[in-house]
C-alpha cells in the first residue's frame, strides 16, 4: 500500500511512557496532568508499519522484490482515540426526529443536487483528502448556495510541506513506486489541522488534481493560492449506533469515515450489485481507506452481498468513493450496516474568510491531558501583531455534553491571572465532541504589541474519560516539526493557580490547541470631547485619538482661524461656523471632522449680559475664592471651561 512512513516505535512509546509517568505539579493542591493513552488503531498501524519497513529493507537483498504501492487507499489512524458515543447523538437526533417517529427507511444525498462530482484519486493515496473535502464542500454548498469545489492536491501537498512559516507533518518512506508526498496518507484530523490554521481550502482550479505519476513541477502549489472558505466545526467520535450516523447524514451531509478495503476483495465485494461487507471481530480493527457515507437504504437486500459473506438482515449504507465515476455505481457502492468503520467526521464551514488567526497548534490535535477528573482550565497567551478585534475562539472537546466557559483578559504580563478581564464569562454546552468555533458575544479590541489571554473552562460529564485538554507536541514520525512558544500555554485545575503547560505536562514543546480569530480594527480618527462653541479671542485645545493605524499622530486643519500641530486653536475674529479636521499623519484619508460655532461673548445674548459680566469679573480677581458660585465643573478653579459650560447651558 501507499501512504506509509517509517517510525521509531521504541522511541515513540518511550516518549509516551515518560509523559505518562513524569508528571508536574500544577497548583497549590499539587494537581497533576496525565496523558491519555494513544489510539489503539494508531499503535497497531505503527507496529505494522515497522514490519513493512523491515520488508522494504530486506527487499534490497538479491532475489527479493519490494512491496508495490497500492494507490487505491491512503488512510492512517490519528494518534489519539475519539470518544465513544454509546447512544444516539442527542442534538442531531432531536433535529432529525422533530415531528417524526423514526428515521426514514432510506435517504440518499445523491438526489439533492448538492454533492460535488465524483473524483478519482488515482494514482495516489489521497483518499483522506477527498473524504474530508467532500464533507466540507457539501455543507457549504447546502448552507450558502455556492458550488465550491476544493483542491485535494493543495491539501495533500501542504500536509507535508511547510508554508508561510508554519510546519508540516512528518514525511516518511513510501512503498516501491510510491510518491514521496502524495502517497504518505492522512486522516480527517490532519485535514482539519491544515485548513483550520488558514492553509486552504483553495478552489480546485487553482491547484488541479493530477491523475499521473509524471505530474509537472508547475502543478505543485506554492502557497500563493487564494483560500476560499473556513472550517467552523467538525464532529469527531466513535459509535456503534447507526442513528448517530443517520442523523449527521440527514442534517449535515456526507460523513467521512475510515474503513478497511482488503486486498483480496472478491470475497467481500460484489461488483454486479456494488455491495461490500467486511466484518472484523473484536476491538482490534484495521483501516486503510477514507470514504463518505451519503445515505442509507434499510431495504437493500442481504442477497446482494457475496454469497459466502452476507449479513443477517437487509440494509446498507450508501457510500461515496474516490475511484472515479466509472467504478461501482457511478462512483458509489453499498456497505453493509455491520461492516466495521472508525473515526466518523462531519465538517461544517463557511465561504466567509478569516482576517487573522492567533494560534500555536499549527498541526492540530495530537493527544489529550487531564487531572484525573472531568474539569480543567486552559489558556493561551497571545501577543497582538496589529490592532485587532478578537471575534471567535476555537478549541476541541472529547466527550458528549461538555460545558465550556470563555473569558478574555487583556494587559497580560505573565500567566492569564495577570490580565484584566474584558470579556465573559460566556458559557454553553457542546453536545458532540470535536472541533468547535465559538463567536464571542462582543468582540474584544487588542492593541498592537499588547498581550491578551484566551481562557476556556471545560467540564466533561462525570461518566466521561478525564482528559479535557487537547494538545500537540513533537511526536516522532507524525509531528516532529512542531515547536511551542515559551510561556504561551497554561493550564489549571481550579482557574486560580496556573502553570506553564510544558512543565506541567512534562512534554517538550507541548502546545494547547486553542485559537483566537480576529478581524482588523478599521483605522479611524476620533476627536475627543470636541467643543461645540468657541468664543472669539479665546484659545482652546482639541485632542484626537488614532485607532487601527501604525501612526498615532494627526495633522490638524481648520476652515477658518488657526490651529497648530498640537491642536491649539485660535478662532477668527468674526462669529461663524468652522470645521475642525484631524487626519492621520500616516494616511490622510483616515480623518474625522467636527463643526464648531464661533461666537462673540455678547452676540445675540443681551438679556444675559449682566450675568456674563458678573462671571467675567470672577476671572483674575478675588472672586476666584468663590468656587461654590463660579466653579461649574468642579475642578477647583475658575477658567474657560466654566464659561463654556455656562454658555452651553444657555443654549449657545
Amino acid at each position: 500500500m501507499t501512504c506509509r512512513f517509517s517510525l521509531n516505535i521504541a522511541a515513540s512509546l518511550a516518549l509516551l511512557s515518560l509523559a505518562s509517568g513524569a508528571l508536574g505539579a500544577l497548583d497549590a493542591q499539587e494537581q497533576r496532568l496525565k496523558l491519555a493513552p494513544l489510539n489503539p488503531a494508531f499503535v497497531k498501524w505503527q507496529e505494522k508499519e515497522k514490519e513493512r519497513e523491515w520488508k522494504r529493507r530486506a527487499a534490497q537483498a538479491p532475489g527479493l522484490g519490494a512491496e508495490p504501492a497500492d494507490n487505491r487507499f491512503g488512510y492512517i489512524p490519528p494518534p489519539f482515540a475519539h470518544s465513544k458515543l454509546y447512544g444516539p447523538a442527542t442534538q442531531i437526533e432531536a433535529m432529525v426526529k422533530a415531528g417524526l417517529g423514526a428515521y426514514p427507511a432510506s435517504h440518499d444525498l445523491r438526489t439533492g443536487g448538492v454533492l460535488s462530482p465524483i473524483r478519482n484519486q488515482n494514482p495516489f493515496g489521497t483518499c483522506w483528502t477527498f473524504a474530508a473535502l467532500a464533507s466540507l464542500e457539501y455543507d457549504i454548498r447546502k448552507t450558502n448556495g455556492t458550488s465550491l469545489d476544493f483542491s485535494e492536491w493543495h491539501l495533500a501537498w501542504f500536509a507535508y510541506n511547510p508554508v508561510g512559516g508554519m510546519p508540516a507533518f512528518t514525511k516518511g518512506s513510501v512503498a516501491s513506486g510510491g510518491d514521496p508526498v502524495f502517497d504518505l496518507g492522512g486522516n480527517s484530523m490532519k485535514a482539519l489541522a491544515i485548513m483550520s490554521r488558514g492553509t486552504g481550502p483553495v478552489p480546485e482550479g487553482q491547484a488541479p488534481y493530477q491523475n499521473s505519476k509524471n505530474y509537472p513541477q508547475s502543478s505543485l502549489p506554492n502557497g500563493t493560492e487564494s483560500t476560499a472558505a473556513t472550517v467552523k466545526n467538525v464532529f469527531f467520535f466513535e459509535t456503534d449506533d447507526p442513528d448517530a450516523i443517520k442523523g449527521l447524514v440527514q442534517t449535515r451531509g456526507p460523513v467521512a469515515i475510515a474503513m478497511m478495503w482488503p486486498e483480496n476483495e472478491s470475497a467481500y465485494y460484489n461488483p454486479t450489485t456494488m455491495a461490500f461487507r467486511y466484518r472484523q471481530t473484536g476491538s482490534d480493527i484495521d483501516v486503510n481507506h477514507g470514504v463518505n457515507i451519503v445515505g442509507w437504504n434499510d431495504s437493500f437486500s442481504r442477497t446482494n452481498f457475496p454469497a459466502d459473506n452476507r449479513p443477517d438482515s437487509d440494509g446498507a449504507w450508501i457510500v461515496r468513493n474516490s475511484w472515479g465515476s466509472s467504478w461501482g455505481e457511478n462512483g458509489y457502492f453499498y456497505m453493509s450496516y455491520d461492516t466495521n468503520f472508525l473515526s466518523p467526521a462531519s465538517f461544517a464551514g463557511s465561504p466567509q474568510l478569516d482576517g487573522k488567526i492567533y494560534q500555536y497548534d499549527h498541526l492540530g490535535m495530537l493527544g489529550l491531558l487531564g487531572y484525573g477528573n472531568n474539569t480543567a482550565w486552559i489558556s493561551n497567551v497571545f501577543t497582538a501583531t496589529r490592532n485587532d478585534a478578537i471575534t471567535d475562539v476555537a478549541f476541541y472537546t472529547n466527550s458528549e455534553n461538555t460545558a465550556y466557559q470563555i473569558t478574555v483578559r487583556t494587559g497580560v504580563t505573565g500567566d492569564p491571572s495577570t490580565g484584566t478581564q474584558v470579556s465573559g464569562p460566556q458559557s454553553g454546552t457542546l453536545e458532540l465532541p470535536g472541533y468547535h468555533r465559538i463567536k464571542l458575544t462582543t468582540p474584544v479590541n487588542v492593541s498592537n504589541g499588547s498581550k491578551f489571554a484566551v481562557i476556556v473552562r471545560l467540564v466533561q460529564p462525570p461518566s466521561s474519560a478525564s482528559y479535557p485538554i487537547a494538545v500537540i507536541w513533537p511526536y516522532e514520525g507524525y509531528a516532529d516539526s512542531h515547536r511551542a512558544a515559551e510561556g504561551s500555554g497554561f493550564a489549571s485545575s481550579n482557574g486560580a493557580n496556573w502553570s506553564d503547560i510544558i512543565s506541567a505536562a512534562n512534554l517538550n514543546n507541548v502546545s494547547i490547541c486553542l485559537k483566537a480569530f480576529a478581524a482588523a480594527v478599521p483605522a479611524s480618527v476620533s476627536i475627543v470631547d470636541p467643543l461645540q462653541v468657541v468664543f472669539t479671542g479665546a484659545t482652546v485645545k482639541f485632542q484626537a485619538v488614532v485607532n487601527g493605524a501604525d501612526s498615532q499622530s494627526v495633522v490638524w486643519s481648520a476652515s477658518a482661524g488657526n490651529i497648530d500641530s498640537q491642536g491649539r486653536y485660535q478662532p477668527p475674529a468674526m462669529p461663524q461656523n468652522v470645521t475642525i479636521t484631524a487626519a492621520s499623519a500616516g494616511d490622510s484619508s483616515i480623518r474625522n471632522s467636527v463643526s464648531v460655532a464661533v461666537k462673540g461673548c455678547f452676540d445675540d445674548n443681551t438679556p444675559k449680559t449682566p450675568q456674563l459680566l458678573d462671571m467675567a469679573k470672577a476671572f483674575g480677581s478675588a472672586a476666584q475664592a468663590d468656587l461654590n458660585k463660579y466653579d461649574l465643573n468642579g475642578d477647583r478653579t475658575i477658567d474657560e471651561r466654566d464659561i463654556d459650560i455656562l454658555f452651553k447651558g444657555m443654549g449657545w
